[in-house]
C-alpha cells in the first residue's frame, strides 16, 4: 500500500542549505550526487544524466549514482550529510509513495517534462494481437505480467488493468529496472508489461520485440499506432501520464534552490537537449517547485481514484 502525505509538507522544503560536498565513493570531493531512483537503464538514468550535465556545464561538480529503488535513492539525498548532498532525479509518483519520514526532508526543484503515457506491451510472437484478444486471455486465464513494483509509476496501470470487469488477477513477474521489463515479455517470460511510452519506442527502434496493445494516456500517442485504454473502456476518468522531477534535501536555503532551479530551467533553451530528449520521445519541458508542486496534487488523486 502506498503511503501518502500532505503536499503542504513538502513546500515547506522549498525554503529550506545545500553545500556541494562528495556522497558515494565515486565522487569527487566536492561533487554534487545526482541520484537516479532507479537502476541504470531506463528514464530515470536518462534523466540523472540530463540533470548532471546541464549542473555540470554552469560549474557544479557532479557525480551520478543509481538507487536499487526509489526509497533507497531517496535515503540516500536524505541522509546526505555534511561530506556533501545529492539529487533525487525519478518519478514525481514515487516521491508521494515515500514514508513520510522521508518524503517530509525533500524539496522540489524542478519538473523535467511534460508528462508521458504508458504502454500495454506484448511480444511480438504472442496471440495476442488486440486489445479483444488482451480482454478474451484475461479473463479466461491467469495472465503473468511484467513489473517493477505495483504502486511504482507504470505498476499504476498494471493495477488499472487488473480491476477491468472480468479480469482474472495477474500473476506478477517481478524485476528491478525498465529494460529487464522489456526483455521478460519479449522472450515470453511475461503475458505482458505496462511500461513507459518512450522506453518502448526507444528499445524498439533497431530490433522489434514488442507489440502496443493500448496506451494509458489521456489522448493518443502520434507515434504508437493504438487506442487508449480511455476509448475502449469507454471511462474518461482512465487516464494517467507519468511525470519526472528533481528533488534535494528540505535543509536547502532559498537562494540556492533558486540558483539549482534557474540552471535547470534554462534547459528549455538548449537545442540540442531538447533535439536529443525528442530523439527519446520526451518532450523536454523544465518547470520550478511550484509546477512540482501542482503535479503532485494531480498525482495524489490518480492515487486516490485507483487506490494506489
Amino acid at each position: 500500500m502506498i503511503k501518502r502525505r500532505n503536499i503542504l509538507q513538502i513546500t515547506a522544503g522549498v525554503g529550506a542549505c545545500l553545500s556541494f560536498g562528495a556522497v558515494s565513493q565515486a565522487a569527487e570531493p566536492g561533487a554534487l550526487t545526482v541520484v537516479a531512483a532507479w537502476p541504470e537503464g531506463g528514464p530515470s538514468t536518462y534523466f540523472a544524466n540530463v540533470v548532471a550535465k546541464s549542473l555540470g556545464a554552469a560549474g557544479f561538480k557532479v557525480a551520478i549514482q543509481y538507487g536499487a529503488d526509489p526509497i533507497s535513492a531517496a535515503r540516500t539525498v536524505v541522509e546526505a550529510g555534511p561530506a556533501g548532498d545529492a539529487l533525487f532525479v525519478g518519478p514525481i509518483w514515487d516521491i508521494l509513495r515515500l514514508d513520510p519520514s522521508q518524503g517530509q526532508k525533500l524539496a522540489p526543484v524542478a519538473k523535467l517534462i511534460d508528462g508521458f503515457s504508458t504502454a500495454l506491451v506484448v511480444s511480438e510472437a504472442s496471440p495476442i494481437k488486440s486489445w479483444g484478444d488482451f480482454e478474451a486471455a484475461a479473463k479466461s486465464r491467469k495472465l503473468r505480467g511484467g513489473v517493477r513494483a505495483r504502486n511504482d509509476a507504470w505498476g499504476i496501470t498494471f493495477g488499472i488493468l487488473e480491476k477491468r470487469p472480468g479480469f482474472i488477477p495477474f500473476e506478477d513477474v517481478k524485476v528491478g529496472s525498465a529494460l529487464r521489463l522489456v526483455d521478460v515479455v519479449a522472450t515470453g517470460k511475461a503475458d505482458f508489461a505496462t511500461i513507459g511510452t518512450p522506453t518502448f519506442l526507444d528499445t524498439q527502434k533497431n530490433k522489434p520485440s514488442l507489440r502496443p496493445i493500448l496506451t494509458f494516456g489521456g489522448e493518443r500517442n502520434n507515434d504508437v499506432a493504438v487506442p487508449t485504454l480511455r476509448e475502449q473502456s469507454g471511462d474518461r476518468e482512465l487516464a494517467y501520464t507519468s511525470s519526472y522531477g528533481v528533488f534535494a534535501a528540505q535543509r536547502i536555503q532559498p537562494d540556492k534552490i533558486k540558483t539549482l532551479t534557474a540552471t535547470l530551467i534554462k534547459l528549455d533553451q538548449d537545442a540540442d537537449a531538447i533535439k536529443e530528449a525528442a530523439a527519446r520521445y520526451y518532450k523536454l519541458h523544465v518547470s520550478g517547485p511550484d509546477v512540482v508542486i501542482e503535479t503532485m496534487k494531480r498525482e495524489e488523486r490518480v492515487m486516490k481514484a485507483f487506490g494506489g
